[in-house]
């Protein structure tokens, strides 16, 4: 154990630094009752996850999500990531503090594994440190905290890296399956655009090497290949019981015909890579009231102006070095790609690369540039150490001091007449800037700072190549990076209190007085309200989302609701909840009816019939359905319709009676046949859980009994304990006929695609344990012997 500790005592150090550094940042959501709280996290992430534990906790595995989209898949839509291995950490207290754990240790991961790939490629302990400082706290790692299934995965991108040239240098066996399991875990921590695109990018690398390769030696490097085949395999046996799912899910989802609009939205505008160097000069784009409309996905995209500097040292000063260019080669395939839509090739390759149609925000793809450009730093750090302790810094210094003169000048006079150039601006800029004078403002004072750390760079690079102890130039380089990242892409992403967080409001309170089944739905003409949900501060939006009764938010009260939040849904809600949107007032369809939709909430005043008023809050009222239809109900008018678009024609009308007839794609006539033992048909649900539904009836005459839930494969249904058919009724909802008497109904949620695939990734998993258990004892084996050896 000692020597282990004393062989890794860097590494240790460094875990220990960047643990402390977090501490110190978060201190509030280490220490205290707050929690990450903003954006997707509220409306996504933190119910939905919520709801995952509660399930495993009560020993049943979070397949299916009843309380949005009238029922949806939970484990087959990836970005869940409901089986992430990483997500254990939930399960460790109260989940909401957890979660914030969470999201801290990927972070902290972002630095630890940055810092293992810098010291694989010779960049020193220092560079290693500033290089892992810089990810970790970079613009982007910051800004995807709210976006956590993107920060998880990006987490391990240095690591993909890592093993990827190691099993390049090293040739083994074993680091290719390795770098398999890492991907596998890059996938299910739950963003796949984040893995298709470090795939392409291993694909190109190692295709660049073949044909290089080939040119010098004139022969195949079959290592490569079998590599990435190995790395392949691995990772389609571990995660086949993702894969396996999701393929079946994704084919019936929305995501299916993404249009280009919608794939190539916020992409990265030209004006914005001015953001590198001036903190939030993008912040305008939050503002524009088109939800598309210039870039909203990521926060910042910082990375310090001391990062960049040093950076362009490692390419001036290592540019012989073959890694170097590696990087190089990267950040730019990054910037190409986070381009979009302003990139001339983006459309041939959202057209020609299969997947790439899928993936919306190309923007996400600058994770790849930062990690590049971090490294890079570390690599410049090396160059300017060495420059300085064995080189002449002479030059370099007063080449510098010039720098630092000019950039200290340029800073006092927008200090000194800020009015007059704010006004140059607004007057010469275009439609580059907001039309408020307050965001040049705030852009002015941005650049202020980046041209004071550039000016103390220059002075201390000019004194330090004065003096004998040259070699101290590291203190102040080092402390320069670590205060321009910590004091600007820190100090927005706010937090919430966890209780106030979970604390339900009047609307809430009303809603969990009714203990009867039913569900909730924002009113049509307020859908703007739920899209996007602002505040005067954090807590007034948390506070209006619950109070809108805002879609997922509802999850952690219990509340099902017939629609919902997510990256993707499936088709037949989508175009079913379209027609509900599409209509001015929610009468004009009887479609919440239809959906078991009692109460619906609103931003304004609502005079429409069959709703009226029950609870009211500054910022919103609810008002019941007077005629909202059970979950379940006995129906015996059938009508067939050819096509789908037929029916949706006629639910979209008012001549649509969900309360007496019921719309199948196949003709089927009810028998005759009667029970005289029954006066009446009564129905009741005994038990209604995510995965099982347990439901009574008595029924006079045969009937076709509807479940207002979403038809989905994986479903099964139990009439007696007899597996019947379930049919798809109303475009989208359940149905089985049901024969004259009394029967005991099971709707049960067991899909084959999850067995199958789990079954493949447990025998995978055990193998790699084996394989790993026999490759330990060999060299363990092998280590004993040369030991006896010596000693005879």
């Amino acid at each position: 154990m000692e020597k282990f500790i004393y062989k890794n005592r860097y590494l240790i150090l460094v875990s220990f630094i960047f643990t402390a550094l977090l501490c110190i940042v978060f201190k509030d959501v280490i220490f205290s009752d707050y929690i990450f709280a903003r954006r997707d996290i509220a409306r996504l992430y933190l119910p939905v996850r919520e709801f995952v534990v509660s399930s495993i906790k009560n020993f049943e595995a979070p397949l299916w999500n009843p309380y949005v989209f009238c029922g949806a898949p939970l484990h087959a839509s990836i970005h869940h990531a409901v089986f992430y291995p990483l997500t254990i950490i939930y399960y460790i207290g109260d989940f909401t503090r957890g979660f914030s754990f969470f999201i801290l240790f990927h972070i902290f991961l972002c630095g630890l594994f940055t810092y293992i790939f810098t010291r694989s490629i010779s960049i020193s302990k220092l560079g290693s440190f500033l290089a892992g400082f810089s990810f970790m706290f970079s613009g982007y790692v910051m800004s995807t905290i709210c976006l956590t299934t993107v920060l998880s995965s990006v987490t391990w991108f240095p690591l993909v890296l890592f093993l990827f040239l190691k099993s390049l240098k090293k040739r083994t066996l074993f680091l290719p399956v390795a770098l398999g399991v890492v991907l596998s875990l890059m996938f299910i921590a739950g963003d796949p655009p984040t893995f298709i695109v470090t795939c392409a990018l291993l694909f190109l690398y190692s295709l660049y090497l073949i044909i290089e390769g080939f040119i010098k030696k004139r022969e195949l490097d079959l290592f490569i290949i079998y590599s990435m085949f190995a790395a392949s395999v691995a990772f389609l046996l571990l995660t086949a019981f993702q894969i396996i799912p999701a393929i079946e899910y994704y084919s019936q989802t929305v995501r299916t015909s993404m249009s280009w609009q919608e794939a190539s939205a916020w992409s990265l505008p030209y004006n914005h890579i001015l953001s590198f160097i001036i903190p939030y000069f993008n912040e305008p784009a939050f503002f524009s009231k088109n939800f598309l409309e210039g870039q909203k996905w990521l926060d910042n995209y910082y990375l310090g102006i001391i990062t960049l500097l040093l950076a362009s040292f490692a390419l001036f000063y290592s540019r012989r070095k073959k890694i170097t260019w590696f990087l190089f080669a990267m950040g730019i395939f990054s910037i190409a790609l986070s381009l979009g839509r302003y990139f001339f090739l983006f459309p041939i390759f959202f057209k020609a690369f299969p997947g790439f149609s899928f993936i919306r925000y190309p923007v996400r793809f600058l994770f790849i540039f930062s990690f590049s450009t971090c490294v890079l730093s570390g690599m410049g750090f090396d160059a300017l150490k060495m420059l300085f302790c064995k080189g002449r810094p002479e030059k370099i210094g007063g080449a510098f001091l010039i720098i630092g003169f000019l950039t200290a000048i340029i800073a006092i006079i927008f200090m000194a007449i800020p009015e007059k150039i704010i006004a140059f601006i607004m007057h010469y800029s275009g439609k580059m800037f907001h039309f408020d004078s307050g965001f040049v403002y705030a852009d002015l004072f941005n650049l202020r700072r980046s041209l004071f750390y550039v000016s103390s760079f220059g002075v201390f690079l000019f004194l330090f190549s004065r003096i004998k102890q040259r070699k101290l130039i590291i203190v102040p380089i080092l402390i320069l990076a670590v205060f321009d990242l910590l004091f600007t892409n820190t100090d927005y992403n706010f937090i919430e209190d966890r209780e106030y967080f979970k604390r339900p409001t009047k609307n809430i309170s009303f809603l969990l007085r009714d203990k009867s089944i039913f569900r909730i739905f924002p009113s049509p003409y307020s859908y703007d309200m739920f899209s996007v949900i602002r505040g005067e501060s954090l807590h007034k939006a948390v506070e209006t989302s619950k109070d809108l009764l805002a879609n997922n938010q509802m999850m952690q009260f219990g509340i099902s609701d017939a629609w919902g939040y997510d990256s993707s849904k499936l088709s037949s809600n989508n175009e079913m909840v379209k027609l509900i949107y599409l209509s001015k007032l929610p009468n004009d369809t009887n479609l919440l009816n239809l959906l078991n939709v009692k109460y619906i909430s609103s931003h304004g005043d609502l005079s429409a019939y069959g709703y009226k008023k029950v609870s009211t809050t500054e910022k919103s009222t609810i008002y019941q359905n007077i005629r909202y239809l059970p979950r379940a109900m006995l129906l015996r008018n059938i009508l067939s319709f050819d096509n789908d678009n037929d029916m949706l024609d006629y639910m979209s009308t008012r001549k649509f009676n969900p309360k007496k007839e019921v719309l199948l794609k196949e003709d089927i006539i009810l028998s005759g046949s009667f029970d005289r033992n029954i006066r009446k048909d009564t129905l009741s649900i005994t038990e209604y859980s995510p995965r099982r539904i347990a439901i009574d009836v008595s029924a006079k005459t045969d009937a076709v009994l509807l479940l207002s839930d979403t038809y989905y494969t994986g479903w099964k249904v139990y009439l007696d304990g007899v597996n019947e058919k379930i049919y798809c009724a109303d475009f989208f909802l359940r149905a089985v006929l049901i024969p004259a008497g009394k029967h005991k109904v099971e709707f049960v949620y067991d899909p084959w695609s999850f067995k199958i695939g789990s079954i493949i990734s447990s025998i995978s998993l055990l193998l790699l344990i084996l394989y790993i258990a026999i490759s330990v004892l060999r060299l363990t084996s092998k280590k004993l012997l040369s030991i006896i050896n010596k000693r005879c």
